[in-house]
Parts: C-alpha cells; structure tokens; sequence
C-alpha cells in the first residue's frame, strides 16, 4: 500500500521523466489506521459524493478528500496536519513539504474521487479512491481516529 503522497511522488519523478510538464483546520476525524478484520462492528453504507460512486464512511469521506486537496494543492501545512501522531513523529517536515510543493506544482488543483470506499471498524479503516487521472488512485489506505478526528496512518 502506498500512501497519496508516495504515489503523487511517483507521478511526479514519471512526469519530470518524460519531459511534460503540466489547507485550514486538520482532518475532522483522527486516528492511527491499522487494517480492519472483517467483524460484524465494521460498516461499509453507500452513501452520494458529489456523483462519484461512495461506499461507507460518511464523515472520514470529507477528511480523505481534504487530505487530498492539501496534496494536490501543494498545502504541506495542511496536509500535515492530516497524518496520525505516529505518522507526524516518523516523517521528516522537511522532505514532506518538498513531496508536498512538487505535488501542487504538478497539480495545482484539487481532484474530486471518481471512487470512494470505506470498510471502518471502531477508529480504523481502509480506504480506498481513484481519481480521473488514475495513477493517483488509492487502495487500502489506512486511516485512524485520534481524539475524535480522522487522519492518515500511512507512512
């Protein structure tokens, strides 16, 4: 599993390759993310986002989302914010803020999901999304519940 900013930093190193060239409040949820078992506590409820297909997670929908745009918008301040404490204490701010700037300097722009889904059990869950341009798509990512928000445990 690679986190959104591993793979936006693959994206962005197959671009510079190829010679193309092309924030706020932290997440509303947190909590270190281990994969969840199947259980019967786990949930997975269909739910709209803005026309993409949605599945579970109604509130960690929008933090994902936030997370995303901070990436894509080159946000390091924002999108830091979104990561686990375990993940905050294991990332260099440095290098994350580079990731970051070479993200939004290729992007620029949030990307809505073209696919959302969610399998949460207590405060953890996996999730996975795709985006138009599919090399950023998401699978399995983990994400926990700390102090009643959610946020990003990939790292």
């Amino acid at each position: 599993m690679k986190s959104l900013l591993a793979t936006v930093g693959a994206a962005v190193v197959a671009i510079a390759v190829s010679g193309c060239t092309s924030a706020a409040d932290p997440a509303a949820d947190t909590t270190p993310s281990a994969t969840p078992s199947a259980s019967p506590s786990a949930t997975s409820t269909p739910t709209p986002l803005a026309g993409a297909p949605f599945l579970g997670g109604v509130h960690l929908a929008p933090t994902v989302q936030k997370y995303s745009d901070a990436i894509l918008t080159g946000d390091a301040m924002q999108a830091f914010g979104y990561l686990s404490s375990r993940c905050r204490t294991n990332t260099s701010q440095p290098v994350f803020a580079a990731m970051v700037a070479a993200a939004g300097q290729t992007y620029g722009a949030p990307l809505k999901f073209t696919t959302y889904h969610a399998d949460i059990s207590g405060d953890s869950a996996t999730v996975s999304y795709g985006y138009e341009i599919s090399v950023l798509d998401q699978d399995a990512q983990p994400w926990v519940r700390e102090d009643g928000k959610w946020v990003q445990d990939a790292c």
